[in-house]
């Protein structure tokens, strides 16, 4: 991160074991970000209408149920589309998930 000048990473298969992570278990996805407060700092490239910048990431298992996985999705996009100016970037593990519904 640091040598490529990355501010937030984003990452599937994490394999993280517990010593790695008191918080994580092994596979998974997982956000890293460097210590920086990005809200202070007007990013080059970034648009000046965007006030809030939302970094999700998901894992959806292969087995689990597409429908209930969307539903979820898409209420989390609508309370956060709710405050003023906000993009959002949404990455993971989505496997088979049928997204056009959230492409949409």
């Amino acid at each position: 991160m640091c040598s490529n000048n990355v501010d937030i990473a984003c990452i599937t298969e994490t394999w993280l074991k517990p010593e790695t992570c008191s918080v994580s278990a092994y596979g998974g996805v997982g956000i890293a970000k460097r210590q920086v407060r990005l809200a202070a700092v007007q990013k080059a490239g970034m648009l000046r209408v965007l006030s809030h910048i939302v970094v999700g990431i998901i894992y959806h298992p292969p087995s689990a149920d597409d429908r209930v996985m969307i539903a979820h999705i898409l209420d989390c996009l609508d309370k956060i589309t709710r405050h003023l100016q906000s993009g959002v970037i949404l990455t993971g593990d989505f496997n088979k998930l049928r997204d056009a519904a959230i492409l949409a």
